[in-house]
Formats: C-alpha cells, structure tokens, sequence
C-alpha cells in the first residue's frame, strides 16, 4: 500500500528513490522530511501506518529538561528493582538473561568516568531539541497540538523531593534547564485533580507537551507526502545490498534505492542482524491507558512514587508505565500500569475500575545512552538512526538533522554518535 500523491506500487518505485527510510515513527518521518528538504528523493517504509508503533504510545513530552540521559539504577533505586518492591521497573528472569550483556554495559556506562562524556554529548542533543521541532511544526502548521507549559513531578515522600530538588539546581547551573519548586498546597492549587495535598512537585517549566503524539507524527508525514515523498507500507521480509544501492523486499513488494536508512526502532537490531552486526539494545516495554475524570488536568504529572506519568490527552488522560524488561518469549503483563493506577485514584480524581491496556511499546535502549545517527561501518549507502531510548519523539528532529549534515558533507557526526565508535 502506497500513501502520496504518485499512486505508484512498490514495483514501480524500483531505482526511483534516492533514499528509503526504513521505520515510520517520529525519527523515521523527522530523517525523511530532513534529507527531503536537502533535496533528495525519498521513500519511508513502514509495516503500518505513520505513528503507530513506539511513536503512538508515549507520554507526549518533549523533555527540554531531560539534559542528562537516565543512567543505570544503583543503590536503593537498584534494591528497589530487584526486590519488586518499587513499580518504576518491573523483570523477569528471562529478560535479565537475555539482555545481561546490554545491561552489564549499561551499568559500566554509567559510571562516573563514562557517563560524563555521554552526558555532555546527550545535553547538545536536549538544548536544541524545541528549536528543531518548531521548525518542522511551523512548516506542518502543527503547532496546536502543543502546549510550551512544561510538566510536573509529584512527591510523596520528602526525602525524594529534596534529592530531586538538587539535582533540578544542578541541572539548572550546568545546562540552564528551568524548574521551580511547588509545595503541596502550591500543586494542588495548579492542579485540582489531586485528592489530597502530596509533599510537593517540581515544576519543570522549559518542556513541551503533545494532546496527541499519533496526530503530530501524522501531521509531519502528511508534509512530508505533500512534498512529494511516498510512505509505503510493507512487512519487511529482508535487507538486501544490490549493485546499485539497497533493496527491502516484502512478500509482494520490492523497494530500491541508491541510500538506506534504518529508522527502526526496537526492531533494528533484528534487521540487521543478517548482514553482520551484533547491536545491544535494552528493551523496555511501556504501556499505556486512558481514564476518566470530572476535573481538568492542565499539565502532564510525572508521579514519582508509581513511576507513572498522568498526561492531558486528546483521548482523555493518558497513564503511561515506566519500564518492563520481558522475555523475547513472554508477553508483558503490564502490571505496572494496572497497579499503578488503582494507587494513583487514591490521590488523583480519576476512575480506575475495569482499566484496560490499550497500547503496549518497546523502548529501543543502547547500553550507551545516545543513539546512532551516522553511516555503518561496513557498508557503503547504509546508514543508522535508532537507538533513541526513551527520547525518539523528542530528538527525531534533532538527530535526522545531524545525519542529513552528515549525508551531505555539511557537519561530521559527533563521535558519540557514530555507529563505528560503539561498533567498531
């Protein structure tokens, strides 16, 4: 199937494309409109529709205040986790098996002499973040599906809300990030649908938030076809290097192209894996609902407790889970929502009872925190662009920037992005 203005079948399209982008997510949509705009010939494929995997499901944040990735979880955030005690993250025994390399990595990056260096690199990133979105959000006259207000994180505890409140002073110093401090009676003035009055929030003023992250990815894929770029959707059987360039092949469909980038997501490491390379990746489901509620909510609420976040939606309010680590043979339970959520309705005006999990998504985490956004390093007109973590919906633009300089000779890749450097 073929979304544009051509009409033409994935046949036709053979040796038409300058570029296929593989993935139709934010970053797949952001890396198309980018090397469009340089002037080239593209073609986006997908499985579905725009916006309907990882991109779907998030919490609609674009988080100018996420300066510093989310490191390894140590000391009681780590006892928290294995115990089962806390509802951030939830594991099975499987998935600790499957994924020990990636998470030993992760935890190696995370130390002090590492994690420094990523930081500084993952703040470039963060800082131009809103300017590169509100390029592309003018362009597709996007910009009321968005509300520059920032969001909120909820305390129960004191002793949480002052450590989280120095590290807000510290970010505010090294980066310049925003955020004020609201006590208990302060965040329920801001926000009615609190039941009872909590310890406190910190208001992180700089963030974005999206009343419908499907329709903004939408949103920039209709520019995108309205340029005249193809979306073609096509259930990707294999990755093929032909004399000319790169060939994916569906069961009835064939796209070529002298170019090809991998904008795949938790999958890219899986389509890869045929021509050679061994990618880490951590993979962290979320999961999300909607529910009901008599009063308003006027900012997202990151509930630190429940690890949960409560977003104004479209839909209505959005719950969305932190993370789930699953075996590649077990279906997740999504018990962290479900949990959550009925503790959430002690303290928010909200309805729990009968909650389904309507959508649930992998997070594609590289043990190193930053994703790629440069050419492989063994094969010529192959690019990567995955790996974005927890951030894909707000650095798209920012990393399909970097790789279209990159494509066109304008700006080398920043090390810590290159595929080769974590590669080799």
């Amino acid at each position: 199937m073929v979304f544009g203005n051509s009409g033409r079948n994935g046949e036709d399209m053979l040796n038409q494309q300058d570029i296929i982008v593989l993935g139709a997510g934010m970053v797949g949509i952001s890396t198309a409109l980018s090397l469009q705009e340089a002037g080239h010939h593209v073609v986006v494929v997908d499985r579905k529709k725009p916006g309907q995997e990882t991109s779907f499901g998030n919490a609609g944040i674009i988080q100018m205040e996420a300066a510093e990735p989310y490191a390894f979880p140590w000391g009681r955030s780590l006892w928290s986790a294995m115990t089962g005690k806390g509802n951030h993250i939830k594991w099975d025994m499987e998935a600790l098996w499957q994924q020990r390399q990636a998470l030993m990595q992760y935890a190696k990056f995370s130390l002090p002499k590492y994690y420094s260096t990523i930081a500084a690199c993952y703040a470039t990133l963060i800082r131009e973040a809103g300017e590169d979105h509100n390029h592309w959000l003018s362009k597709s006259t996007s910009d009321h599906l968005i509300q520059r207000k920032g969001f909120y994180n909820l305390y129960q505890s004191d002793a949480a809300l002052e450590t989280d409140a120095a590290y807000a002073d510290v970010l505010h110093e090294k980066y310049g990030v925003n955020s004020k401090i609201l006590d208990g009676a302060g965040i329920r003035k801001e926000e009615p649908i609190l039941r009872d009055t909590p310890k406190g929030a910190i208001w992180w003023e700089d963030s974005w938030t999206c009343k419908d992250p499907e329709a903004l990815t939408l949103s920039y894929s209709n520019l995108f076809l309205s340029q005249g770029g193809d979306v073609v959707c096509i259930d990707v059987q294999q990755i093929k290097k032909i004399k000319n360039g790169w060939q994916i092949e569906g069961a009835n469909t064939k796209v070529s192209g002298s170019h090809l980038v991998i904008c795949a997501g938790p999958w890219s490491p899986i389509l890869l894996e045929p021509l050679g390379y061994k990618i880490p990746m951590i993979y962290k489901y979320g999961h999300h609902t909607h529910l009901k509620s008599l009063k308003t909510l006027h900012r997202p609420i990151m509930d630190v407790s429940q690890g949960l976040v409560v977003a104004p939606m479209s839909r209505g309010l959005r719950i969305t889970s932190g993370a789930e680590l699953v075996g590649r043979h077990r279906h997740p339970t999504g018990q962290q929502l479900k949990q959550g959520a009925q503790r959430l309705a002690k303290s928010f005006t909200i309805e729990a009872d009968d909650l389904v999990i309507e959508w649930s998504g992998r997070r594609p985490c590289h043990p190193w925190m930053l994703p790629f956004a440069g050419p492989a390093p063994h094969h010529a007109g192959l690019w990567f662009h995955f790996g974005h973590g927890h951030q894909g919906f707000t650095l798209g633009p920012t990393t399909a920037k970097i790789l279209t300089h990159a494509f066109e000779n304008i700006m080398a890749v920043p090390n810590l992005l290159r595929p080769v450097h974590w590669l080799g």
